[in-house]
């Protein structure tokens, strides 16, 4: 299942928003309401990139049609993010600790300049999940899950960028 999340910000100048958001802000993930547990596992810095892996544990209703396949344990996963600090986008690979075999999951992450005081700031990626049946509702759960926190987190950052750059 392919996916797009899409926000857009008012502040500007542009290069100095997206400078802020992506080398000096920092959101606090375990705000998000199914987010139990964020740990940063290893960060590498370099002056192309930057790079980290970190270990999420979540929270939340499973729905009862595929309970008897996902238990609470298993929302748990690593991700790694890579950072290209020239093209200022980001690669992000979702590895589970449970059924790794058939979960897929990975994503670009981009800004789209629309003007010098507004932007947007798109994540395109796939989810796969090979379940007979059962894996393409998977897929739509996660997705509105994944969909309700970078909503989450959008409203916080919003407002940090707006106090921080006005609009425009």
């Amino acid at each position: 299942m392919k996916f797009r999340i899409e926000h857009r910000f008012e502040g500007g100048p542009f290069e100095r928003v997206v400078e802020f958001l992506t080398e000096e802000y920092e959101f606090e993930p375990t705000k998000l309401p199914n987010v139990k547990g964020n740990k940063k596992l290893v960060e590498e810095i370099t002056e192309e990139q930057k790079y980290w892996k970190n270990e999420w544990c979540a929270h939340g209703q499973i729905p009862k049609l595929v309970q008897h396949i996902i238990q609470p344990k298993m929302l748990t996963w690593i991700e790694e993010t890579t950072y290209d600090r020239k093209k200022k986008t980001f690669f992000t690979k979702i590895t589970p600790f449970y059924m790794r075999g058939i979960f897929r999951c990975e994503s670009k992450g981009y800004f789209i300049k629309l003007s010098d005081s507004e932007f947007l700031r798109v994540n395109d990626g796939f989810l796969e999940i090979r379940i007979p049946v059962f894996g393409p509702f998977i897929e739509e759960q996660i997705v509105a899950h994944l969909k309700g926190n970078f909503n989450e987190e959008f409203k916080v950052t919003r407002e940090v960028v707006k106090n921080k750059f006005g609009n425009g």
